[in-house]
């Protein structure tokens, strides 16, 4: 999951290597953080959220191939370039 998502996310970004992932499983569910650069958020979010949704979609169909729940968090980077 965490490879797949750093591959789309890694096509739509700017700033490559601003890009974190980080994972966290409880009861069944696995979380996947996701923290961009600042200039990049817009990017990620896209108009009306669609990019988001497919990015959320296309996770929800890898995780059902494999018998997973997956939520995807978007947060914003503390130490983005200015």
């Amino acid at each position: 999951m965490k490879e797949l998502l750093k591959y789309f996310v890694e096509n739509i970004v700017a700033e490559k290597e601003q890009v974190q992932i980080t994972e966290e499983e409880s009861e069944g569910l696995k979380t996947l953080r996701l923290k961009v650069a600042t200039e990049d958020m817009g990017r990620v979010i896209g108009k009306d959220g669609k990019v988001i949704r497919a990015l959320r979609a296309a996770l929800k169909v890898a995780a059902i191939n494999s018998k997973l729940r997956v939520n995807l968090v978007l947060d914003e980077a503390e130490n983005a370039k200015i």
